[in-house]
């Protein structure tokens, strides 16, 4: 036990010494505990982990040529007209979203609880089948390609950005990049 005691403070009412013992054996076991449970939790979050670096969706250097079997590949992510798979900042190929969004890639589906509330979700209509056939036929064309930036709009949910990143990873393209270089 530890002790603290402080002198009177000498006024001429007869106030008492402060004297308190304060008990550091429960506290110390707690931050044992604390101490275990997070290097425990630790090492579960580096195993979960996904390693990105920050991508830049701006043009290369143009001195710097890229190999024949590797180019400068980057998907933006627009809400309006889905994806577009941009090679060497030249060659366009876009994937349009699905016909059932009638024309749009995220809408808002309201429906009633029985409960009587309104529950309001986000429905995607992004095609990520064919954007992996796509991406899947730039890495036979480009064998050595390992990497892609993903270029999202403003209004992209976080969602849809994990799932294009999961999507060049089936590619086998397993080192993406995130921008948020505006399209």
């Amino acid at each position: 036990m530890a002790g603290v005691s402080m002198a009177d403070s000498g006024g001429a009412r007869g106030k008492k010494s402060l004297d308190m013992q304060l008990p550091l054996v429960p506290f110390i076991d707690l931050l044992c505990s604390l101490i275990s449970f997070l290097l425990m939790t630790a090492v579960f979050n580096q195993i979960a982990r996904l390693e990105l670096k920050q991508g830049n969706a701006a043009p290369p250097v143009p001195n710097a040529s890229p190999t024949p079997t590797q180019v400068d590949l980057r998907i933006e992510v627009d809400e309006h007209r889905g994806f577009v798979i941009v090679e060497n900042n030249k060659d366009e190929t876009p994937v349009p979203c699905l016909a059932t969004g009638g024309g749009q890639c995220l809408k808002a589906v309201t429906t009633k609880n029985p409960d009587g509330s309104a529950d309001t979700q986000i429905v995607s209509y992004y095609d990520y089948d064919t954007l992996l056939t796509k991406l899947q036929a730039e890495k036979a064309k480009y064998t050595d390609q390992s990497t892609v930036t993903v270029v999202l709009g403003d209004k992209v949910p976080y969602a849809e950005m994990i799932q294009t990143m999961d999507t060049a990873l089936k590619a086998k393209i397993d080192q993406p990049s995130v921008s948020g270089t505006p399209l």
